[in-house]
């Protein structure tokens, strides 16, 4: 089992406390994303975590950068 129960009301799991995602590694609750041994249908190896890694955390900095507009330059007129 995974320590992940923290969680357990917040995005959808399983009852190994795997979490569900897409594979942007998107979970069921906005702003949130999971890699490694700790999302579902995960092949519990170093290499594919660390590219979970990379993907969640790029989906991760589109998330933000498109959530927040006031985040990006704004042009002088």
């Amino acid at each position: 089992m995974v320590n992940s129960q923290y969680l357990r009301d917040i995005v959808e799991m399983d009852d190994m406390g795997h979490i569900a995602c897409d594979i942007r590694m998107k979970t069921s609750a906005p702003g949130i994303f999971a890699d490694g041994d700790i999302r579902q249908h995960s092949n519990r190896q170093l290499g594919t975590a660390v590219g979970d890694g990379i993907t969640a955390a790029l989906n991760a900095y589109a998330y933000l950068t498109e959530a927040a507009p006031y985040s990006k330059p704004v042009r002088s007129t």
